[in-house]
């Protein structure tokens, strides 16, 4: 929105050095979610330092909006280029730091094509979980429950939590006709996952508890 927006190259350092940019040794990717707003779509461009190339992640590939979609991700890659020369200026030579504008766009294989919109916003949140674990082919499937289920998570057990503990119960029916119950602790993404596991054989809602700070 920034760079639509015509923002300085200072505002923008402003914005996004210190709570987003790394030193230059560790900077391997620049994750970058951008909204259509034509189409109230969300999609995600990668630009992979040592690829040498902008990903394309996006799950609603239609065809006259993704050629408007690659103009706007060309612009942010050249406001990208010249906010990390001017961060990165007494670290790098400059001419080691190539104008990202000029590199090739690519969409990676294996995302599904929905056509539509409704869940690509939780497809960017998956995305961009990834990190350095990012690679061209990316695996298509997600399960919208769990996705979620994490998101909310990741919000309340955060760096900026709003509560000091979570937990969460299932019910599920033993062969014999008895009623059991299992209680477990949510500190991380696996413990989400785990919600979900059908080794519980749960029944019916799973409940949250929260402890608010």
């Amino acid at each position: 929105m920034e760079v639509s927006n015509n923002a300085t190259k200072e505002k923008l350092e402003i914005l996004f050095r210190d709570p987003y940019m790394p030193d230059f040794a560790n900077l391997k990717m620049i994750y970058v979610p951008i909204e259509d707003h034509d189409y109230q779509h969300w999609y995600l461009m990668v630009i992979h330092i040592e690829d040498r190339t902008i990903y394309h992640l996006d799950t609603n590939m239609d065809g006259s909006a993704v050629k408007m979609r690659h103009v706007k991700m060309h612009s942010i890659a050249e406001a990208l280029s010249l906010l990390t020369l001017s961060i990165f200026n007494g670290d790098v030579p400059l001419c080691t730091f190539p104008d990202f504008q000029e590199w090739d766009i690519v969409e990676p294989h294996g995302i599904p094509n929905y056509e539509h919109s409704a869940n690509s916003g939780l497809w960017v949140t998956e995305w961009l979980q990834r990190e350095s674990c990012f690679n061209d082919p990316v695996i298509g499937g997600m399960d919208e429950t769990v996705m979620r289920m994490k998101i909310v998570m990741r919000i309340l057990i955060g760096s900026n939590q709003t509560v000091s503990w979570v937990g969460y119960r299932v019910t599920s029916h033993a062969d014999d006709g008895s009623v059991r119950h299992f209680y477990s602790v949510v500190q991380n993404d696996d413990d989400v996952r785990s919600m979900f596991s059908s080794t519980h054989g749960q029944e019916g809602p799973i409940y949250l508890y929260v402890r608010s700070i």
